[in-house]
């Protein structure tokens, strides 16, 4: 099985394609920003993990991700991540994250980025991104909370759908709605009627 480079992020449609002819799965790092106002990750990822599926027909492995919390000790200065200001919040987005790519049902696959902190020695960047810390001592809420989220993982993939991209095409009066992905699409449609919104 062929897994890919790890793309930064993202890579073009047009390399994604390419991609998608000679892989099994394709593989992103990626070290996305959480809302923390209202605990949602922003429609953006969404948008974007979907446009990479629809753009390589492949499945999605997460490779890296992580948020490395400023209460750690550590200075955090180098290196990816949304950084937080305590393992409350790490906790938090480490549940809100995962729980989303399990919701996806073209990730098959994600890595948390990594066991053990980085350490201010020996030229690395300081920075809190493990399970563990650099004594292995274990930062209790977010292992608690990854072994919670964890065991449920599965089964919530397993029950996962998601929508394709809907194209509307409008000419006079008429509004033409298509579907030309491979993955089945649903959702509302919204029309102004005497400047008052109302769904389908």
């Amino acid at each position: 099985m062929i897994i890919g480079c790890r793309f930064a992020w993202y890579s073009t449609p047009s390399i994604l394609k390419v991609a998608g002819k000679y892989n099994d799965i394709l593989s992103f790092n990626s070290y996305p920003e959480i809302n923390m106002n209202e605990a949602v990750l922003p429609p953006f990822y969404h948008d974007l993990y979907n446009s990479q599926y629809n753009n390589s027909k492949r499945p999605m492995m997460i490779t890296e991700w992580s948020f490395p919390a400023m209460d750690s000790g550590l200075p955090n200065k180098k290196g990816s991540g949304f950084r937080v200001d305590t393992q409350k919040q790490r906790a938090l987005c480490y549940s809100i994250y995962a729980n989303k790519l399990a919701s996806l049902p073209f990730v098959v696959g994600c890595h948390f980025f990594m066991w053990l902190d980085a350490p201010t020695s020996g030229g690395d960047d300081g920075c809190n991104y493990g399970l563990v810390n650099v004594k292995g001592e274990p930062y209790t809420l977010l292992t608690q909370t990854a072994s919670k989220v964890n065991s449920g993982l599965l089964s919530r993939h397993m029950t996962s759908k998601d929508s394709g991209i809907l194209n509307l095409k409008i000419s006079g009066d008429t509004v033409t709605i298509s579907n030309s992905d491979e993955i089945a699409s649903a959702g509302k449609i919204w029309r102004q009627v005497n400047g008052v919104w109302k769904s389908n």
